[in-house]
């Protein structure tokens, strides 16, 4: 049984969570298939399967595509994981991508974090569907993120006390940032030492879709990883395209997927853990997310949204609630269904669900 949503800000409150190190605005659009009037009177493309099929058949020719705005907002793997745990009620500082001045959109945000910004925003143009989305994405911002623009920032000393009195530590979007990998490899071998002993510190690290990696380059990062162990818990956050990359990547590719043989899966996933030599990885599908450790391999099937508002940022709030749950020490299943009711709501409705929300769908 999950406490009661009015003991989550006490303990939460009291927990304090270091996330980076993007920042987008994102433009959430509708692909118009067929015109029927003006405004938003129109049928837009329902899957990217169909999309797809118009763009493979102009091949040759010309096609044009109006896209139809929905909404503008934050964007970027960092600033929507950091928008559940505030809403939570977690003390988080944040760093990464958010304009020099900050942009308009961030301001709030910035204040609320105590934000220290590395350069400007990118931007990202999310093409909806019904079966997913296709994020076109101007990335090049995030070459201003290394770890020489931190220590312009602030001196090494300041972020090894911000990291010594975080009880979470997030490392998002690793795909997108060039200069993650020499940033992380420094941290472990000059800054890890000197870090406050903390056995339940969480160090979390979401990939973002590395296919667009060499595999010399996830190679490279999923040899720093385990390194972080030394003060603290190390999780790899992975979804089903990036998993079979990773799997791949060190040599034991998935035989199964987890909607046909689920336990011959989760052994799988067992066998990643421990080949990548971390603390926990939690996966999750559109089927069902799954937490694995040392000691326990847990599965809960997803649920099902009622109506598909906003996908793009699904994923994130999954992970923030999954984290918020690991931070209340609740268990994985517990942690796993905070992750699944956070996500199906927002989902459903754009925005992060209050806590009274989040238990209502629990208690259904």
């Amino acid at each position: 049984m999950i406490m009661r949503c009015s003991r989550w800000e006490t303990v939460l409150n009291k927990k304090r969570a270091w996330v980076g190190l993007d920042g987008f605005i994102d433009k959430l659009v509708s692909v118009v298939k067929r015109r029927e009037g003006q405004g938003n009177q129109f049928e837009a493309y329902p899957t990217l399967t169909e999309l797809g099929q118009c763009i493979c058949e102009a091949s040759g020719c010309n096609l044009n595509l109006e896209l139809f705005p929905k909404c503008e907002k934050i964007g970027g793997n960092g600033p929507l994981l950091t928008g559940v745990l505030l809403a939570m009620g977690v003390n988080v500082h944040y760093v990464g991508t958010l304009g020099n001045p900050i942009h308009p959109l961030f301001e709030t945000f910035a204040k609320k974090t105590r934000a220290i910004s590395l350069g400007a925003p990118g931007m990202t143009q999310a093409l909806e569907c019904h079966d997913g989305k296709l994020l076109l994405g101007y990335t090049y911002p995030m070459d201003a993120v290394n770890y020489e623009s931190l220590l312009r920032q602030k001196g090494a000393k300041h972020w090894m006390d911000e990291f010594s009195k975080s009880d979470l530590i997030a490392f998002q979007n690793w795909t997108m940032l060039y200069g993650m990998t020499h940033l992380l490899q420094t941290i472990s071998d000059e800054w890890l030492p000197h870090l406050s002993p903390n056995d339940y510190r969480i160090w979390f690290f979401d990939l973002a879709d590395p296919s667009k990696r060499t595999r010399e380059d996830l190679q490279k990062l999923l040899q720093i990883l385990p390194r972080f162990g030394y003060k603290g818990k190390v999780y790899l956050a992975l979804n089903r395209s990036e998993a079979k990359i990773v799997g791949e990547t060190i040599g034991i590719p998935c035989r199964s997927e987890i909607e046909g043989d689920r336990m011959d899966f989760q052994r799988w996933l067992f066998t990643l853990k421990e080949k990548l030599n971390v603390d926990c990885i939690v996966y999750h599908c559109h089927v069902g997310a799954v937490a694995v450790n040392q000691d326990e391999t847990t599965f809960v099937p997803a649920f099902r949204a009622k109506q598909l508002r906003y996908l793009t940022g699904s994923g994130d709030h999954f992970n923030g609630g999954f984290l918020c749950g690991r931070l209340m020490n609740f268990d994985f299943e517990q942690s796993l269904l905070l992750g699944h009711s956070i996500a199906v709501l927002y989902i459903e409705t754009g925005y992060m669900p209050s806590c009274e929300n989040i238990q209502k769908y629990l208690s259904r």
